[in-house]
């Protein structure tokens, strides 16, 4: 199998987390002729990574993948056992993706634009304070102070949290985490986690790659 994907992305990093984790049987590879290349967006009907060639079917969404992965090699399991669980993870995951995730695409907007409208800025924040609130409530729901054992919660959630925490202080707002200490103690335990560690460093190195290319364009 091979997992088509970049450093940069969250959505292709939470799968190379699994990856990692589970020791699985997956060759990672950047897109065929690059990120929107025809070769690539030939193989997938999304032209977007992650995705996961298995004997010439490509599988797209993360989130199918790494169902499909825990399924394929279901020994030492990232997916919880009890049926409560597993719909909490799978929760954790949609709100990553529709809450976290949205209130992160403007600023990321913002860097390329640079419109320098600072209301619209504190605005767009703002928003993500109140979506990062609601994932302090996730956390306490699911009990992940209590937490130990690497799941795909954590898999989804680190890759978002890695821009959550790092591109705000591009925007002078310099502790993002501030009053809440779910979220912190979650953060701080994730980094510690040898395959989440691994990615975040991948992460990094595409994420300057990327602010390279931007100042270079500006």
């Amino acid at each position: 199998m091979k997992l088509y994907s970049v450093p940069h992305s969250p959505y292709a990093s939470r799968v190379r987390i699994q990856v990692y984790a589970r020791g699985l049987p997956v060759e990672i590879c950047q897109p065929p002729g690059g990120l929107g290349s025809d070769d690539f967006k030939a193989l997938t009907p999304t032209g977007k990574v992650p995705t996961l060639d298995v004997d010439g079917l490509c599988l797209v969404e993360s989130a199918a993948i790494m169902e499909y992965l825990e399924e394929s090699y279901p020994h030492k399991p990232l997916m919880p056992v009890a049926a409560e669980q597993r719909a909490w993870v799978r929760s954790v995951t949609r709100f990553a993706d529709l809450y976290l995730a949205q209130a992160l695409f403007p600023l990321f907007l913002e860097l390329r634009q640079r419109s320098g409208d600072q209301a619209k800025l504190d605005q767009q924040l703002g928003e993500l304070k109140v979506q990062l609130q609601g994932l302090e409530k996730f956390l306490q729901a699911g009990h992940r102070g209590d937490h130990q054992q690497l799941d795909l919660a954590d898999c989804a959630l680190a890759p978002t949290l890695f821009f959550v925490v790092a591109v705000p202080p591009l925007f002078g707002e310099p502790d993002i985490l501030a009053g809440l200490p779910g979220v912190q103690n979650w953060w701080q335990w994730a980094q510690q986690q040898e395959p989440v560690a691994k990615v975040l460093a991948e992460m990094q190195v595409g994420l300057d790659a990327m602010m390279a290319g931007l100042k270079k364009a500006g």
